[in-house]
């Protein structure tokens, strides 16, 4: 596992709400994928906007968004 802080260390991301130092289990982007301890990064599509679905992966255990 890594930490939040390390696998958005080099995507430029400025702010950071809450801790850093969360582990990380897996990244998704899927929320019906999202397990305990998942990364869920909401991307705004052609026909769905990832950011919708924000309530359910956190519902389903993300430890991040």
């Amino acid at each position: 596992m890594k930490t939040l802080k390390e696998i958005i260390g080099n995507t430029g991301a400025r702010i950071v709400y809450g801790n850093a130092e969360t582990q990380i289990s897996s990244i998704c982007s899927d929320s019906r994928k999202v397990s305990e301890g998942s990364l869920f990064i909401a991307v705004k599509g052609f026909s769905i906007d990832g950011h919708d679905f924000i309530d359910a992966a956190i519902a389903a255990g993300a430890a991040a968004v």
